[in-house]
């Protein structure tokens, strides 16, 4: 599958194809919601209950033909997400939660770690391709070396389904945009998990690029380790 993109990198025929699809489906089954998505509809929605979609979370993945890549939607009701699904199509792994009912995987109930493996917290960091500010991901790389830390290419929706669901402890993301991580904070919380926006806000804004959570007993030890490491603002 081919790159297009023109105001940006890594856009693909797909992108834009699942993206016009959604938004039919919301038109269809929710007519008085916005529709809001990376794409196409880039600008906020002024009604209070609308969708965020990103066609395919993890582009450049999907690109190379890699594993894990997916679609990330989520609900937002003044606000607040209440229900978030992310789909992960190489793995056939299905994310859901809806506000108040928990987090699930194809259908059965997750949670997220209650104590660290035996090599020791296990930290996701994602950063995006070309994040805005190199010398504090490189900070934030040395603040995490004490964790036991991963990178992967794997979609940023898709790697909070894998610590709602146990496989990692927590997560610290530098992002390009923020809308994988409206439908990814719904998925962590409900499985009785922490997702925090750096800039304050106590749900995911548009303009937020720094994310931090995953299980509450490694959290407070997070933030410790981030906080020299993180630029004001």
């Amino acid at each position: 599958m081919p790159d297009i993109g023109v105001k940006k990198r890594f856009l693909t025929e797909e992108d834009l194809r699942i993206e016009r699809d959604l938004a039919r489906l919301v038109a269809e089954y929710f007519p008085g919601d916005g529709f809001f998505a990376e794409e196409e509809n880039d600008q906020l929605p002024r009604e209070p209950e609308y969708w965020v979609c990103d066609p395919i979370s993890g582009t450049r993945t999907f690109l190379t033909g890699l594993a894990h890549f997916g679609i990330a939607v989520a609900r937002v009701c003044h606000g607040a997400p209440t229900f978030a699904a992310v789909h992960d199509p190489t793995m056939d792994e299905l994310f859901t939660a809806r506000a108040g009912g928990g987090t699930r995987l194809n259908g059965g109930p997750v949670r997220v770690t209650t104590g660290p493996g035996q090599d020791g917290p296990r930290v996701l960091f994602n950063l995006t391709y070309g994040y805005r500010d190199p010398a504090e991901a490189r900070r934030v790389w040395s603040a995490l070396l004490p964790f036991d830390v991963y990178r992967n290419t794997s979609s940023f929706g898709v790697n909070y389904g894998h610590v709602a669901s146990g496989r990692y402890d927590a997560f610290v993301s530098l992002t390009k945009d923020a809308f994988p991580e409206v439908p990814g904070s719904l998925l962590v919380r409900e499985a009785g998990g922490v997702f925090e926006c750096r800039g304050g806000a106590p749900e995911v804004e548009p303009g937020e690029r720094r994310f931090l959570g995953g299980a509450p007993w490694l959290v407070d030890e997070l933030r410790r380790a981030l906080a020299p490491a993180l630029s004001p603002g």
